[in-house]
């Protein structure tokens, strides 16, 4: 397992879609593995969806979506960065995912948290062609902290 964080966080998804395709290519290496399995919390699912987007044969196998504004929240006009411009609704970015579809080799889950304050409007943390799941979470920050959502996404990356 590896965690990855972004050179710039509030940089662009295509340059974090980079970042996340070497680490893939790094820990397969290391592995020695033929597939890799990905959890991308909000905007960091974006750019996983970027890099699937601009190279479909990447080896990947599942992807768990948590918290991941597919259709862009309404809280993107507060945010900061390029990252921020493309999570809003409408947004040629979140316009050219949507016209390239998740590679059909890549079991894909969403997860969402009614109570997110961050992911406005909440259908938009749904992608069409995963499996979705509602999770009970305090707050869309804890959602990778929150033992209940830790163990449901292990049950999702040990499905066959």
């Amino acid at each position: 397992m590896q965690c990855l964080g972004f050179h710039d966080r509030y940089g662009s998804n295509v340059e974090h879609a980079a970042e996340i395709g070497a680490a893939v290519g790094l820990l397969r290496k290391q592995a020695g593995s033929q597939g890799a399995d990905i959890v991308a919390h909000s905007m960091g699912g974006l750019a996983v969806r970027s890099l699937l987007a601009t190279d479909p044969l990447q080896p990947v196998r599942t992807v768990v979506f948590a918290g991941t504004p597919h259709a862009g929240t309404w809280a993107a006009w507060l945010a900061w960065g390029a990252g921020g411009r493309e999570m809003r609704p409408g947004s040629r970015f979140l316009e050219s995912l949507t016209t390239a579809p998740l590679p059909p080799s890549v079991r894909a889950h969403c997860l969402r948290t009614p109570i997110d304050t961050r992911i406005l409007p909440g259908r938009s943390a749904w992608l069409a062609g995963a499996e979705c799941h509602t999770v009970r979470t305090p707050t869309h920050q804890r959602m990778l902290r929150h033992e209940p959502t830790l163990r449901l996404i292990a049950s999702l990356l040990r499905q066959p």
